[in-house]
């Protein structure tokens, strides 16, 4: 049974995204699928003769929704439009692990075609349902969250809190500066402070120089700046501070797996109070960029969670689990054309 992935999310070097695309790609291998063809994140995948000869080859088609499917933007239209796309004739395709936010009402023609959509959070499935007019939607949890992180302890590291980045500049530089300010760990989410680029060898060398610069320039504003080097290293931190602030939606789903409390200023979207919501946690965990230092003040004990929260994120991590795998069981059965989903 061949798979393709349109969306893979890894080239952007997150942490998150590795984390996604690792549980989703061993799920399906471990049900005796394998993934024939990988299209990247604002890919041109119609226009590409290797995945388009995948895809008509293809037992399933499965799209990583991810943050992608927000506010009209152009690759998320992309993605859904394989559904009409001739090489995917006949073939099932599954949306998965979808932000799903303030979209054109044309979108839901394109998901009401697909044999299988599953938002990561409820607000996300209720818009989707809302836009097919009929057709069942699912929600599961963000993959990052259908394995737990072990915790560390209760030492942290050198520091209590750790502070992550953002996704939008201004907020990625306001905990950027707190870090500093404080001489904390600062530690974004990502494996590169840069994506290299470059189609030819010159074009590359002059990309890796000016990476090298940017990274040097940063760490001299911000000393305590460091950088994970794959998943499990980023797991690890995560796990050994006693409070995680970010600006990140998967910053924030690494602290919830690995049990441990957060702050979190607003992203792009509404996924980060959208998953606060769905997990029962305490509302006030999002918050301003003037409220840090308030809350901060309150203290660790303050700030940790509470005993009906960490019950409330009990119930949520385990519904994670149980659902990514009856999702990850439905796709293999997809693929074989057998049973309903």
């Amino acid at each position: 049974m061949q798979v393709v992935i349109l969306n893979d999310t890894r080239p952007d070097l997150h942490h998150g995204c590795s984390r996604v695309m690792r549980v989703l790609e061993q799920g399906l291998t471990a049900r005796g699928l394998t993934v024939s063809a990988r299209s990247p994140l604002r890919h041109d995948w119609a226009s590409d003769d290797r995945v388009l000869s995948a895809i008509a080859k293809a037992d399933l088609i499965v799209i990583n929704g991810e943050g992608t499917l927000h506010h009209g933007a152009r690759h998320g239209e992309t993605l859904l439009s394989v559904v009409d796309h001739p090489a995917a004739r006949g073939r099932p395709v599954a949306l998965v692990n979808a932000l799903y936010q303030d979209n054109p009402p044309g979108w839901g023609g394109l998901l009401s075609r697909m044999a299988l959509v599953a938002a990561r959070d409820s607000r996300s499935a209720a818009q989707m349902g809302q836009a097919m007019g009929a057709g069942a939607v699912r929600w599961v949890p963000d993959l990052t969250l259908a394995e737990p992180i072990e915790e560390a302890g209760e030492a942290g590291e050198a520091n209590d809190i750790l502070w992550g980045d953002s996704v939008k500049p201004e907020i990625a530089e306001i905990l950027a500066a707190h870090a500093t300010a404080r001489t904390e760990p600062l530690l974004p989410s990502l494996s590169s402070l840069k994506r290299p680029k470059g189609r030819t060898m010159l074009g590359r060398a002059l990309r890796d120089i000016w990476i090298r610069r940017h990274a040097s320039a940063c760490r001299r504003r911000h000393p305590t700046l460091t950088l994970a080097p794959d998943e499990a290293a980023y797991s690890r931190r995560i796990a050994a501070a006693r409070l995680h602030v970010t600006g990140r939606f998967h910053g924030v789903c690494y602290s919830m797996a690995a049990g441990r409390p957060f702050l979190a200023l607003a992203s792009n979207s509404w996924k980060i109070a959208a998953l606060i919501e769905d997990a029962g946690l305490a509302p006030w965990r999002i918050c301003s960029p003037d409220q840090l230092d308030p809350l901060i003040a309150r203290g660790a004990a303050a700030l940790d969670y509470t005993q009906a929260e960490r019950a409330a994120l009990h119930r949520f991590l385990d519904c994670a689990v149980r659902e990514s795998g009856h999702l990850l069981d439905d796709l293999a059965r997809l693929a074989r054309r057998v049973g309903p989903v």
